[in-house]
């Protein structure tokens, strides 16, 4: 075995020549250091796909079908092994893990990843410190122990759960963000962490359809503020925002916020 989720089976379990023992050695004594290479997440990720059956995949239980885009599922099933769901996980969560907040408590933190596709997301939560114990994953299909099988708009979490949740990429998806956003709010601590990643175009959903592509009745995000008004009232104190340059604006890219919520109180419309 080289990594177990609690209490489950290995993520990954291969019996073979000495190297595969060697791999299995490092991620048990060392498994921060050893993770924080990227090329061993994105090849550990690939080979417990590639090992897989299609009987091996859970689909999870959808509250509301009007609030996920058209074929999310099967557009996810096609991206397991995309090179952006292996390797883009890590922009978003290397900024989250350099906040003082977070670093500072990092074994004790429990964290949500929503809609990590694979298992490089929570890999990459591994190698910036969090224990895989206090890790947990949420999307619409799962072949993991890590991931839970369900719908962001309705998360089978009890309120309070979670001190970090990560977003990455994954609100496209949704035809009601303000209900995900809802949901966040409630199943995070109060003065908890929330870690939001979009992707930035600059044509319009219109101009997306005429090119086959599967997009939310939501317009696009342009800025990280129309990510933040999402979540307020309750955003609170702003940590990280990646917004696009204007001499970029032409180009594809990456919106990026990280805020912690009020430590109070819940002030939101879900919560």
């Amino acid at each position: 075995m080289i990594l177990t989720a609690p209490n489950k089976s290995p993520v990954v379990e291969k019996d073979g020549p000495v190297l595969v023992e060697l791999v299995r050695q490092l991620l048990q004594r060392y498994p921060d250091e050893f993770l924080q290479i990227p090329f061993i997440r994105t090849t550990l990720a690939t080979m417990k796909i590639d090992s897989l059956g299609d009987d091996a995949f859970q689909l999870g239980d959808v509250d509301d079908p009007s609030a996920l885009i058209e074929n999310a599922v099967s557009y996810n099933m096609k991206g397991l092994v995309g090179k952006v769901s292996l390797f883009r996980p890590s922009i978003l969560i290397m900024p989250l893990r350099s906040i003082d907040a977070v670093a500072e408590n990092l074994k004790k933190l429990k964290v949500l990843s929503v809609g990590p596709r694979t298992e490089a997301e929570i890999y990459t939560l591994v190698a910036c410190g969090f224990e895989p114990d206090n890790i947990r994953g949420l999307d619409l299909i799962s072949y993991s122990d890590f991931v839970d099988a369900g719908d962001m708009h309705a998360m089978p979490y009890e309120d309070d759960s979670f001190d970090v949740i990560v977003l990455g990429w994954v609100l496209a998806y949704s035809n009601d963000q303000k209900k995900a956003a809802a949901e966040v709010l409630r199943v995070l601590r109060p003065g908890g962490v929330v870690a939001v990643g979009c992707e930035y175009t600059n044509l319009s959903n219109e101009e997306l359809r005429a090119q086959d592509a599967d997009v939310a009745e939501a317009p696009k995000f342009k800025t990280t503020q129309q990510i933040l008004t999402l979540f307020e009232p309750a955003v609170d104190e702003i940590y990280f925002r990646h917004d696009i340059a204007p001499s970029r604006r032409e180009k594809p890219g990456s919106l990026m916020t990280i805020f912690r919520t009020a430590p109070d109180d819940r002030a939101s419309d879900g919560g």
